[in-house]
């Protein structure tokens, strides 16, 4: 079971601490992070290369969300789900389940913001995620639409999907400084602790990755 995220505890503080489970991939003793989140998905939220580059992912000093998520999907363990929207009878416009599905399966949502932007994209990514998951969780036919859509890129991951998401990844850059619990926006933080209370309740794993 996943460990319980009081209002006290920080997700950034825990999304680097691992300990030792005998689930997934490794069997007994493997690393794993508190969250239950295999560390491939963390292993990849990492810079795509040195700021000087003006193509590709960096251009002008700025990182282009769309491209980031398509570098990375260039890993064979991730798939790029970027705007690929399903829908169910309280969202029939359609809703984003994740920028990108992790190695173990995972819904990755990736996120740049700065001071410029303020607390509110933050704030929305973290409901964007947990909105995801509780749409999933109550229509299995939005499920179904998920697994299609993957199913469309790589049919043997489809079939590897369970009845439900395995885990929530939240995927962030900050581009002006640093990204800790100290610069973390008040509101923002308040939104992912709430988030993270939600998760805890409905089983489903969540990791904090910063992305340098």
């Amino acid at each position: 079971m996943p460990r319980r995220v009081n209002p006290g505890d920080d997700p950034i503080c825990q999304a680097g601490r691992t300990d030792r489970r005998r689930s997934g991939p490794g069997g007994a003793g493997a690393s794993r992070p508190r969250s239950g989140v295999s560390r491939s998905a963390s292993d990849h939220c990492a810079s795509p290369g040195p700021r000087k580059r003006r193509s590709g992912l960096w251009f002008a000093g700025r990182t282009v969300e769309g491209n980031y998520n398509l570098h990375v999907a260039k890993a064979p363990l991730f798939l790029c789900l970027d705007k690929k929207l399903v829908t169910s009878r309280a969202h029939p416009h359609g809703i984003e389940a994740c920028d990108l599905l992790g190695p173990d399966n995972e819904l990755v949502h990736v996120k740049k913001f700065s001071s410029k932007t303020g607390s509110s994209v933050l704030s929305h990514l973290f409901a964007q995620g947990l909105v995801a998951i509780e749409t999933f969780l109550g229509n299995s036919k939005t499920w179904d639409e998920f697994r299609t859509k993957v199913a469309e890129q790589d049919p043997s991951r489809a079939a590897k999907l369970g009845p439900r998401p395995a885990a929530l990844v939240y995927a962030i850059h900050r581009s002006d400084r640093p990204l800790n619990p100290a610069t973390l926006f008040t509101f923002a933080r308040s939104a992912l602790v709430s988030a993270s209370i939600a998760l805890s309740a409905y089983g489903i794993p969540l990791q904090v990755c910063v992305i340098p």
